[in-house]
């Protein structure tokens, strides 16, 4: 390793600590769930008696509990874990574009709903946070490793495994008819969850187990406002996933692209609970800044339009990123009073 990317390593360490003081140093005030995981350090049979959590995340509580001094150290710990998984799964994803490696770390922090994982969704954060890091090894070509941690990211928080089943299909399907086929599918199937009781009824058909119970507590919950609003909703799921198969066609080896299209897939999918899908959607923001950043992404950019178009590129993407992190610092302090102190 170079002296060079021995320095990188460290300030993506250092910037691990800074996001995880940041966001995991805080009071039960700060995020609308903070409480309930103070409520899960304080209180041993929380689980049995309040919430119903997946079997590895409690045995993870159980641990930090151990591990942890007072309930700020445990939702720091828990923050830890996010972070630290992010930061790696960043190493991966730009083992050959090193110098753009540290600049995605931060642009991923700025993003709206990577701060409302931070403070909020910790549990789903986790799953997620694991679930990017096996898919960065799979695009390092270690796919066995890479789906053995994914799969345990999902075990996490279950919502993360219809994620997981989309990417697959997205990796391993290699016809890109199929993929506009299975796109349209994963589509037609949210919409038809949504707009009518078939998800009653297959909650009802499915053998009952804790896998299915979790990814269908929501079946008789759908998107409200009009038929017109929620074909206008699944419309914008289905052009933006044939936007990015259409920018992939030639590239079907990228695993950023597939990973996106597998999230919004997924979301879709899941839109019967609006809820669900926006917190799958944070794999998004996740995965925006490294789609940005990626080498194949600016090799693509610069064959279509050129070389100097594709240098203003790298300013348009590092300027949007910066607008969506002021854009989202203002929302989050304004509507969920997330006094971060900046």
């Amino acid at each position: 390793m170079r002296k060079s990317d021995k320095i990188k390593d460290i300030l993506l360490a250092v910037q691990t600590i800074g996001f995880t003081c940041l966001y995991g140093i805080r009071t039960c005030d700060i995020g609308h769930d903070t409480i309930s995981y103070y409520t899960m350090y304080k209180e041993k049979d929380c689980f049995q008696t309040k919430y119903a959590v997946e079997p590895n995340f409690a045995l993870l509580v159980s641990v930090l509990r151990k591990l942890a001094v007072n309930a700020e150290m445990f939702i720091w710990l828990l923050c830890f874990i996010s972070v630290i998984f992010i930061a790696l799964a960043c190493r991966n994803f730009m083992l050959e574009c090193r110098q753009n490696m540290n600049l995605v770390f931060v642009l991923i922090f700025c993003m709206p709903y990577t701060i409302l994982m931070q403070v909020n969704v910790v549990r789903q954060g986790i799953a997620l946070s694991i679930l990017l890091f096996g898919l960065s090894m799979i695009y390092r070509k270690k796919i066995i490793a890479g789906l053995i941690i994914a799969a345990w990211g999902c075990s996490f928080h279950y919502s993360a495994a219809v994620i997981l089943i989309a990417f697959l299909f997205f990796y391993f399907i290699k016809s890109w008819k199929a993929d506009c086929i299975g796109t349209l599918v994963f589509v037609a199937a949210g919409f038809l969850m949504s707009a009518t009781p078939f998800a009653s009824w297959l909650a009802a058909w499915l053998p009952s187990n804790s896998l299915t119970d979790r990814l269908l507590v929501y079946a008789g919950e759908s998107i409200s406002g009009h038929m017109g609003i929620k074909m206008l909703y699944y419309l914008c799921y289905f052009i933006f996933i044939s936007i990015l198969l259409m920018l992939n066609k030639k590239e079907k080896s990228n695993v950023v692209y597939q990973a996106v299209a597998g999230t919004l897939s997924a979301a879709a999918l899941i839109s019967f609970n609006p809820l669900a899908a926006a917190r799958m959607v944070i794999m998004m923001d996740l995965l925006i800044p490294v789609l940005l950043m990626q080498p194949e992404t600016a090799a693509m950019v610069e064959n279509k339009f050129g070389a100097k178009l594709s240098r203003i590129y790298w300013y348009l993407a590092i300027v949007l990123c910066v607008l969506v992190f002021l854009v989202s610092l203002a929302t989050y302090t304004m509507r969920f009073n997330l006094n971060l102190h900046l």
